[in-house]
């Protein structure tokens, strides 16, 4: 069972503060009806799911992970917030989100929206031959990521770096051998930086749809 914590808030929420509030929800969240709208949707649609809440201010639901899109999905819809617990990540409804916000998604985790540096260093440290990628995604087609081990088209052990500048740019890959170096570079892309691409020798990657050259 996995944990998502649910509220209301004016303004967008940084990880940080949302993490301080969450540690002090019964007594820090503010009463607002889009919470008891929430509960009313959610329990209409998911039988059986476990929810702790005040039915004014906030509502922690406990449910598989596969259900975790829809509480998203029903909380951006009232206008709620989504804290996860166990990543110490807020998903802030559609109408606070920052206008250039990426995702870090990975293949196991639930995607974190405006990752911090250290949801990216946790996701890069935990990438092995299950949890095998990770990636960077902005609402442009813009993309960085990362994958691990042969699954990527890596040596044992190493690291496939693959970017993408919009649906028309190159597909571009190169090898990368070290994590603190993967940390580096989407460390570097988070503020908005590119110059991790000089370190690298990149290769473009033709995919199978892609037109033949001329």
């Amino acid at each position: 069972m996995v944990e998502t914590a649910v509220w209301h808030e004016a303004a967008r929420i940084s990880h940080e503060a949302a993490q301080d509030k969450y540690a002090q929800l019964s007594k820090a969240a503010t009463a607002h009806e889009a919470v008891a709208a929430f509960h009313k949707e959610l329990t209409a649609q998911l039988a059986g799911v476990q929810i702790k809440w005040d039915k004014k201010s906030h509502a922690r639901v406990f449910t598989e992970l596969k259900s975790v899109a829809l509480i998203r999905y029903l909380a951006a819809k009232h206008r709620l917030v989504c804290f996860d617990p166990a990543q110490n990540a807020v998903v802030n409804p559609p109408l606070l989100r920052r206008f250039d916000a990426m995702d870090l998604t990975t293949a196991k985790g639930l995607s974190i929206e405006d990752p911090s540096n250290e949801h990216v260093a946790q996701a890069a440290r935990g990438l092995d031959d299950d949890n095998w990628f990770m990636a960077l995604e902005g609402d442009d087609d813009h993309f960085l990521q990362c994958g691990f081990g042969t699954r990527a088209g890596a040596l044992p052990g190493g690291f496939m770096l693959e970017y993408r500048d919009g649906l028309d740019g190159d597909h571009m890959q190169a090898i990368c051998s070290d994590v603190d170096d993967v940390i580096a570079v989407f460390t570097e892309q988070l503020a908005g930086s590119d110059a991790w691409r000089a370190r690298f020798v990149w290769r473009q990657l033709k995919l199978t749809n892609d037109a033949p050259s001329t």
